[in-house]
């Protein structure tokens, strides 16, 4: 039995009908046509849009905000690290309200513009993570090979840390962020910059809160959705999958080489559907 076109341009417009919405995600597990990790939205920690909140330790100067254009990530601003060379270790921490991040994922961009200026260790950068402060907190640490010269993306995966000061982090009630870089020269004006903490449910990660409706095209035994991310959207992310949805099932996922999405950059993404 062989289907006439009219019966096959049926079946194309009543299964593109299905289609509404699509997401991208960063969660590169296998593909599974039941995996929900396109439909969540991330928390943001600190927009780093305002030095409020800010201290500082060791070598480290207070931040100072930078709104110029082309020199954050996402919002408005990043703020600028400063250093004064002496010990070594430059800190800045900030308080936040009881947050819960148990079994999150988290990630935090980090500029700076000589990456040579780094410690030749496998602690040049950590992130620490606290509870009532930095009494008890859990570490995070990233060697000075993983780094190049502009914007780096630090991934934390708030369940597996690489050290523990006192009696840990309790994940559920996290109060303290804390970013740690270890120099050998000092870093001044814009020569480092800090943006965008933000938090991810494991296995639910999305680009934004809401989906992105899709926009779709036929043609000849076939269909194809597009969906667009603005200069606004998912700054900071590396997006490793994308997928089309019907509002709640999702009924196509694909996972491709990583994508990082910037400031000032649009992504589109197209994807074909065809009727043999």
């Amino acid at each position: 039995m062989v289907l006439t076109q009219n019966a096959k341009d049926s079946i194309l417009t009543s299964t593109a009908a299905l289609f509404l919405s699509g997401g991208v995600g960063l969660n590169s597990t296998t593909e599974n046509s039941t995996d929900t990790g396109l439909f969540g939205g991330g928390t943001t920690l600190d927009a780093c849009d305002a030095t409020t909140g800010w201290s500082n330790s060791g070598d480290a100067s207070a931040t100072v905000l930078n709104t110029t254009a082309g020199y954050f990530m996402e919002g408005t601003g990043c703020l600028n690290l400063p250093t004064t060379f002496s010990a070594g270790v430059a800190s800045w921490y900030k308080t936040l309200g009881s947050t819960n991040l148990a079994s999150k994922k988290l990630y935090v961009w980090l500029y700076i513009d000589d990456a040579s200026d780094l410690a030749t260790s496998t602690n040049a950068v950590s992130l620490d993570l606290g509870t009532g402060g930095f009494t008890n907190y859990d570490t995070w640490n990233y060697a000075n090979t993983s780094f190049s010269n502009g914007w780096n993306s630090l991934y934390v995966d708030v369940n597996t840390y690489d050290s523990t000061s006192g009696s840990g982090l309790v994940t559920s009630t996290t109060d303290r962020i804390r970013l740690n870089v270890n120099l050998t020269s000092t870093q001044t004006s814009t020569d480092m910059r800090m943006d965008y903490w933000r938090s991810y449910v494991a296995g639910t990660f999305g680009v934004t809160n809401g989906q992105k409706v899709l926009i779709k095209t036929t043609g000849t035994n076939f269909f194809k959705t597009t969906m667009n991310l603005t200069v606004t959207e998912g700054n900071g992310l590396e997006i490793v999958e994308s997928g089309d949805n019907n509002g709640s099932i999702l009924l196509s996922r694909q996972t491709f080489a990583s994508i990082t999405k910037g400031l000032n950059t649009q992504v589109q993404i197209d994807k074909y559907y065809y009727l043999e």
